[in-house]
């Protein structure tokens, strides 16, 4: 037992002793790179107009992050050189080896994940890139970046890019065409889908510039190529929702097999899929029968077809292989309002809850969701059927701001037409938000509970 302890304590140490030196070797590293970092930096802040400088300076801020070295780099200092590059881009417009050193910087996940810099500038250099250069490569990762830089703009920032999202819309859909001709699933293909479900996210502009880049009629032939996929499938239904979110482009999805389509895939046994289905007919019945020009029984049956899919649904505490996230809850108000269509409304209840119990890469927005998501369906419950015309976004606003705040574990609040009609069970109340919300789906929101960042959903 002394002979065991005695030869294994030197071995302990020495090994204590090389993690150490290992640990030490990393941090002078790191210390050293930061120090060079420093001194570009100062190289190019003092020199903005000389060319040779910007050019020399961002191939050193390019291999002084490249394999993982931009994770131990202070955040600051990355928020400065992706500063002072976008800067230099803007005085070289013409210097395509000054673009690329940029583009395969911002291209580094910690840069756009975690540094703070103007995402909106970087935005409109990497689509400007996108529509006037063809390498491959390149334009995989001008892609994925743009893919990801959307999802962080405002909507009013989508907007203002108006007339570069008309082009990138149209080499996106461009890429689409000639990877699905070709049969061709790789990243380039998947991230360029992703790039535009992004890019569509509550901007009615670049979804019309989607049907007017007749992306309707490609994406229903790329449903038809990669049938089984759900992968493909999730990501070009998850960009009609958004196009269906828009009740100016309605008139548009008025395409019968386009409808039909959308009615098999409604039936998927895939979560995502089905729900994005589902999320494209609720808004498209929503509107009634004047808004409906294809056979009223067609819109009777996926009525039917829309409430009996989502009651076979497992709980919205589900894990879904797409990540559903929402920039606002704005594209549920008409839905809740919609008392007439129950399958509407239970649809916009779970895709809340859903949202409020997964959105966890986005942990602070979330939790405000949560609560506006509380406030809204307590606010929603209260109220009798209204006539379509009397609930202006004013009014529910106020009525919002004036209803029991919704968070933690409070959610007990009815629709008041029943005294027994709370957020566990309903036992006299006949209203169909209720009968749909209790058992199956306000059994889950009896408390609209903030998820833990560390344990994950």
């Amino acid at each position: 037992m002394i002979n065991i302890t005695v030869s294994v304590m030197p071995v302990s140490r020495e090994s204590s002793i090389a993690t150490n030196l290992q640990n030490n070797k990393y941090e002078t590293v790191h210390a050293i790179h930061s120090l060079i970092f420093q001194l570009v930096i100062i190289g190019m802040r003092n020199h903005p107009l000389d060319l040779a400088v910007q050019l020399t300076a961002s191939a050193c801020c390019l291999n002084l992050t490249r394999q993982g070295l931009a994770t131990g780099m202070p955040v600051r200092l990355l928020s400065d050189v992706i500063h002072l590059l976008l800067k230099a881009v803007e005085n070289f417009p013409e210097q395509q080896q000054l673009q690329k050193n940029c583009l395969l910087l911002l291209s580094s996940v910690r840069i756009l994940q975690d540094v703070p810099f103007n995402r909106f500038e970087a935005a409109k250099l990497v689509m400007q890139w996108l529509c006037n250069h063809e390498n491959q490569n390149m334009q995989r990762m001008a892609v994925n970046i743009s893919s990801i830089l959307a999802l962080k703009l405002s909507s009013e920032q989508t907007a203002q890019l108006s007339a570069e999202l008309y082009i990138v819309v149209g080499e996106l859909l461009e890429i689409v065409e000639q990877k699905t001709n070709l049969n061709e699933v790789d990243t380039t293909f998947m991230f360029t889908l992703s790039a535009l479900w992004n890019l569509t996210d509550e901007s009615p502009t670049t979804c019309r510039h989607f049907i007017d880049n007749q992306g309707l009629e490609l994406f229903m032939r790329v449903l038809e190529f990669f049938p089984s996929d759900s992968s493909i499938q999730h990501k070009v239904l998850g960009l009609l929702n958004n196009v269906a979110e828009v009740r100016e482009l309605h008139s548009k999805l008025m395409w019968k097999d386009f409808i039909d389509t959308i009615g098999e895939l409604l039936c998927s046994t895939e979560i995502e899929v089905s729900y994005f289905s589902a999320g494209i007919i609720a808004h498209l019945i929503s509107r009634g029968e004047q808004a409906w020009t294809l056979s009223p029984a067609q819109r009777k049956s996926l009525m039917e077809q829309l409430h009996s899919a989502i009651l076979k649904w497992p709980t919205p505490r589900c894990k879904m292989v797409a990540l559903v996230a929402y920039r606002s809850f704005s594209p549920f108000y008409p839905l809740l309002d919609c008392f007439t269509i129950p399958g509407v409304q239970l649809w916009a209840v779970w895709a809340i809850q859903h949202v409020c119990c997964k959105t966890r890469m986005y942990w602070t927005s979330a939790a405000q969701l949560c609560r506006v998501a509380g406030q809204m369906l307590v606010t929603w419950l209260h109220c009798e059927p209204p006539a379509p015309s009397s609930r202006g976004r004013g009014q529910g606003e106020r009525e919002v701001a004036a209803s029991v705040e919704c968070r933690g574990k409070e959610f007990t609040s009815g629709c008041g037409r029943d005294q027994q009609c709370g957020a566990g069970q309903v036992r006299g109340c006949t209203r169909p938000i209720c009968l749909l919300l209790f058992p199956h789906a306000a059994s889950q929101i009896q408390s609209f509970q903030e998820p833990d960042p560390a344990s994950g959903p």
